[in-house]
């Protein structure tokens, strides 16, 4: 590469190499070669644990698909406490803001520095909740993705590789409240976990009817022998205990785990069950992906949330509510 004079006393050259642009900068004859800019997509992380296990899974089924590096922006989580305003970590809109919670799995996950996040131009956002969309899995230079991406469809070729990646810590054999309900679905014949989603759901409207859950109960009772009932829910005892008078023997989890800020817990105790009744919550929706019920009965409420369905699996059974 020939320089002029005043090339050589100061200049900028663009040029790209193996597909990958570079820089270098020359000043008194001194050529600076600039790292190699590479094309990153960059998914955002929010919400509680499912969503972002939704959104972690979509990356990497992202970064598979198209054999290109994805990584991850977890800035949501110190922005979104700012507009905090209640003892409940709730927003202005009823909205509980939970922590970043992917640090529980044993996966590797790659951030995105303040650098790679300002040279992102391209803002990719999910158009519709739940709608799985193949146009978000094509090729693209650098882009930042925005969404929730609450569809198997994006990760069901992957589905080993998903199942590898989320496995939960051990309960320690000193929990005994946990070592105790462990024990307890294992011998069961039958367990079924029920989820009962109250808290921020009420103030949102998203709250599924008793009537959901009885429909879901008669169903199971009449597919399979011997079911036993286990509820799991967070601010939801008292209620269960005054309104639900459901048809079927029942044991109340309790909220142990919820106050201890480890829900996680919970999935694991689900995850030993045959059969699910899940709610609106892809908290739960994980809990049955990802354990037993896969394999046996699980029901969901239908319509999911504001009229959509798709986030629900093929093998699952739907319930109106």
């Amino acid at each position: 590469m020939e320089y002029t004079f005043w090339e050589r006393i100061f200049s900028v050259k663009n040029f790209t190499k193996n597909r990958k642009k570079q820089k270098i900068i020359t000043i008194l004859g001194i050529r600076i070669k600039l790292p190699k800019y590479e094309n990153v997509r960059i998914v955002k992380l929010m919400g509680g644990l499912g969503n972002q296990m939704f959104q972690y899974a979509f990356g990497k089924a992202l970064e598979i698909k198209t054999g290109q590096k994805v990584m991850y922006d977890k800035s949501w989580f110190r922005d979104a406490k700012k507009f905090i305003v209640n003892s409940n970590n709730e927003n202005s809109n009823g909205v509980v803001i939970r922590n970043y919670d992917l640090d529980l799995f044993n996966i590797k996950i790659k951030f995105a520095n303040s650098n790679q996040l300002s040279n992102c131009k391209i803002k990719i956002n999910e158009k519709n909740a739940f709608i799985y969309d193949k146009n978000l899995l094509k090729k693209q230079k650098s882009a930042c993705y925005e969404g929730y991406f609450q569809n198997e469809s994006y990760f069901k070729e992957i589905k080993e590789i998903i199942k590898n990646e989320f496995i939960f810590p051990e309960i320690s054999k000193n929990d005994e409240f946990n070592q105790k309900w462990l024990k307890r679905i294992k011998e069961c014949e039958n367990p079924v976990f029920i989820h009962v989603r109250r808290g921020d759901y009420v103030n949102l409207g998203w709250d599924l009817s008793v009537d959901y859950y009885k429909k879901s109960i008669e169903y199971i009772k009449k597919q399979v022998k011997n079911p036993t009932f286990f509820i799991f829910g967070q601010d939801c005892e008292d209620y269960i205990k005054n309104e639900f008078n459901l048809d079927a023997d029942y044991e109340i989890i309790g909220e142990e785990n919820s106050e201890n800020k480890e829900d996680w817990k919970d999935i694991v105790l689900m995850q030993e069950c045959k059969h699910a009744i899940i709610a609106n919550s892809t908290f739960s929706w994980w809990a049955a992906w990802l354990g037993k019920a896969n394999d046996g009965i699980v029901t969901a409420p239908t319509p999911f949330v504001n009229g959509q369905d798709d986030i629900i699996c093929d093998n699952w059974i739907k319930i109106e509510c």
